[in-house]
């Protein structure tokens, strides 16, 4: 007696379905809280596809057989002035791809057709077609963010959003990732006509004022850790994998090791140069969290807090030595 959920649904080109499941006993938890399980979680979910390296000499066999999906296929190909047959592994990437409602059925939500387009153009990115891990919804949005990721001093990583229906510019800064893969930070709001364009995007690197936030910890994440690499998520396997090469084991770890939980956004690597800035303040921001005495509280700062208070234990080291 079991509620069984199927989720992150994906399609492959054989046609059959791909995703992951979770199993709800009965009289364990109440019917309302089983049934809000899926809008309710924020932690990043994956799994890795089962790719076929040999499509295209499916395909062939396929048609030979006379298939009618991929016949039908075929003949729009056709009518494009393409052909399937011609097509190499590579032009069938990504092989997984969302499954779709039935047309007509329900009205598609604007989360819905954003989803579509920032998946296709998440793997456009790739780099291999031969492996497809497939992400939570949140997480192509979150990555194709990264590649608008701009850095200034004060307001450190950021991005501009725009908001057409409230008429806003939405500016997110000062961009922390947590050990959830889940991005925090600050956001200032420009609404339309207030003021001259020019002025609102020049905004990130005219501010002087210290900027900062605190930031929300998890302090059971050993625990959470332990339950991810039970459930086999793809990214902690493949970390944990580092760490066994590296003769380490990441259950091992305690809450200390994880300080600070919270690090600055990486831009896409090879997307654009990293300024002198850039990698000054990755260095300062763990040098100065190697400081900290306590790992249940981290504050946020401006990346030109780090590199003041790192100058001044450079000095006080001076003094001392």
């Amino acid at each position: 007696m079991t509620i069984v959920l199927h989720y992150l649904l994906h399609q492959d080109l054989h046609g059959r379905c791909q995703g992951l499941v979770a199993v709800f006993p009965f009289f364990q938890k109440p019917l309302r809280e089983v049934l809000r399980w899926p809008y309710q979680q924020r932690q990043l979910r994956s799994f890795e596809g089962r790719l076929d390296w040999h499509f295209p000499r499916y395909l062939a066999k396929q048609l030979q057989y006379r298939n009618s999906y991929w016949v039908e296929q075929q003949l729009l190909a056709y009518q494009a002035g393409q052909n399937l047959l011609t097509r190499s592994l590579a032009d069938w990437y990504p092989q997984l791809v969302p499954v779709k409602p039935v047309e007509g059925f329900r009205l598609q939500s604007d989360l819905e057709r954003d989803y579509e387009q920032q998946f296709l153009a998440f793997y456009a990115q790739s780099s291999s077609v031969y492996r497809q891990v497939l992400y939570s919804p949140f997480y192509y949005k979150r990555e194709l963010q990264r590649l608008c990721l701009q850095f200034s001093p004060s307001c450190g990583y950021f991005f501009w959003n725009l908001d057409g229906e409230k008429q806003e510019l939405v500016l997110h800064y000062l961009l922390h990732q947590d050990l959830h893969g889940r991005c925090q930070g600050l956001v200032a709001v420009f609404p339309f006509f207030q003021k001259p364009l020019r002025e609102v995007l020049r905004w990130p690197y005219q501010q002087r004022q210290l900027r900062s936030f605190e930031g929300r910890l998890d302090w059971h994440f050993p625990r959470y850790l332990a339950k991810q690499l039970q459930y086999r998520n793809s990214y902690w396997v493949e970390q944990q994998l580092l760490a066994y090469q590296a003769g380490q084991n990441l259950l091992t770890r305690s809450l200390a090791d994880w300080y600070p939980q919270l690090v600055p956004v990486k831009p896409v690597e090879g997307f654009r140069l990293q300024s002198d800035l850039e990698r000054d303040y990755e260095q300062q921001f763990l040098a100065f969290y190697a400081q900290s005495s306590s790992v249940y509280r981290q504050v946020l700062y401006s990346p030109f807090y780090y590199k003041r208070e790192c100058d001044k234990i450079g000095t006080m080291e001076e003094i001392n030595s």
